[in-house]
């Protein structure tokens, strides 16, 4: 069972990551095999909203996000990792939900759950982002762990953070070896004439 982690984070030594790790040491210790992708490294591009990858099923512009697509369609499940930036996701986490398009939907038994911390308000926002990815990309949500980046509050979350990534594998396992036709999250929309 694969598990990507997306740490979303420009900062190296990140509150979010820091907590994330938990999970990580957990989904590891379940028998999970993870792969952390650090965005700070990568080259992505912004959405230029062309479509052109509803046409070629693929994004048209050559960077990165190549490469973390690929990683998004084999993994069984992904953890999204952001900071919060004025009440939402970073830029950064942003750019890669926006630029998914390319590869909507990415169900077929993946699923999904999230990391969020941050200096202040705003956890809602980045929450209801990273839930709102997953239910578009038809991605089953496990949930969230979410926590002020304080080292007492970081603290208060660390069992919450081991309990996901628990929480995580079991649901792969069971994903895995359920029967009949496989799990998927697929979710359509019907406003007026337009059906999404």
């Amino acid at each position: 069972m694969k598990v990507l982690v997306i740490s979303c984070s420009p900062r190296p030594k990140s509150s979010s990551l820091a907590l994330a790790q938990h999970t990580i040491n957990a989904l590891e210790k379940n028998g999970a095999e993870v792969e952390i992708y650090h965005v700070r490294n990568k080259n992505h591009q912004v959405c230029r909203g062309c479509k052109a990858c509803v046409k070629k099923h693929k994004c048209i512009l050559k960077d990165d996000m190549i490469e973390l697509h690929d990683k998004m369609k084999a993994a069984d499940g992904i953890l999204m990792v952001s900071p919060v930036y004025f009440y939402d996701v970073n830029a950064q986490c942003k750019i890669i939900i926006d630029r998914s398009y390319a590869v909507q939907p990415l169900n077929g038994n993946k699923l999904g759950a999230s990391i969020i911390t941050a200096g202040s308000l705003g956890h809602m926002g980045a929450i209801n982002t990273i839930s709102n990815f997953f239910l578009v990309q038809g991605i089953a949500n496990l949930g969230f762990v979410s926590a002020y980046n304080t080292e007492q509050e970081l603290s208060k979350g660390i069992e919450s953070a081991k309990q996901l990534g628990i929480k995580m594998v079991k649901a792969i396992k069971l994903m895995q070896t359920s029967e009949g036709t496989p799990f998927s999250m697929h979710n359509h929309y019907s406003y007026g004439t337009h059906t999404f």
